[in-house]
């Protein structure tokens, strides 16, 4: 229970152990639900028939008038105490393993992440802790680890070569290479410009309405991520690094 409270305002992964639908005095629909077998959270129901329409909470209870499908699988959501109790927010994941198991086989074994807090989870079920920090996810994924950044989950091999980028050299590569480079899109309505991620160096774009009165798209694409192979030049400067 300790552990639990501790946790509040922060977006965790819990188990729906249990579900109930209640109303308040003046007649409103609350949802609620008993996570890890600990505790129950509510929260109101949508009112506004907008709300009610992208709510998918609010369409599961108006497909099932309950909220029982959910039982046995693991959300995302926080919570939050007040003077009535519990809260719980916006559920962000409705079925967050699943979701992230998804993830792994989409991955073709290159880094990605995720703001699933998958880290606080496995670190919560007891899993074995590394030297550094990160968690050797389970066979047949163990060949990742998964570290946590500032509530970001970042997933990445665990077995690189010296001649692939690495969380460990992915900075000396994009700075020495990639910031502050200038990048010609020959079109005075789009900017270009090297980006560094948590996994990747990436080139983000933005395009603009006419004299860049209005954005209209903002992209990134990888440049090179974690786990792809360094170009000749990359290995040349991480060996010049070594000698010095």
């Amino acid at each position: 229970m300790n552990n639990l409270y501790q946790r509040l305002n922060m977006s965790e992964i819990y188990k729906v152990t249990n579900a109930k639908i209640t109303k308040s005095k003046n007649g409103y629909t609350i949802f609620n639900l008993e996570l890890n077998n600990q505790i129950w959270a509510s929260k109101l129901a949508p009112i506004r028939k907008l709300e009610k329409k992208y709510n998918r909470l609010y369409q599961i209870y108006e497909k099932e008038q309950s909220l029982s499908s959910l039982i046995g699988i693991f959300i995302t959501t926080s919570l939050k105490k007040d003077n009535y109790g519990i809260k719980f927010s916006s559920v962000s994941h409705y079925n967050s393993l699943e979701e992230f198991e998804e993830l792994l086989d989409k991955s073709e074994k290159k880094a990605f992440s995720t703001d699933m807090p998958i880290y606080n989870f496995l670190k919560s079920q007891k899993y074995p802790i590394n030297a550094d920090g990160s968690i050797t996810l389970k066979n047949p994924y163990d060949y990742f680890n998964i570290k946590d950044d500032g509530g970001t989950t970042i997933c990445y091999p665990n077995k690189l070569r010296l001649d692939e980028l690495t969380l460990e050299n992915i900075k000396e590569i994009y700075y020495h290479f990639y910031d502050k480079k200038y990048i010609d899109t020959g079109s005075p309505d789009r900017d270009c410009k090297y980006k560094l991620t948590f996994i990747a160096i990436v080139e983000n774009c933005k395009k603009y309405h006419k004299y860049k009165t209005k954005t209209l798209s903002d992209t990134n694409s990888n440049v090179i991520r974690v786990g792809d192979k360094l170009h000749k030049e990359h290995i040349k400067y991480l060996n010049f690094l070594k000698r010095i």
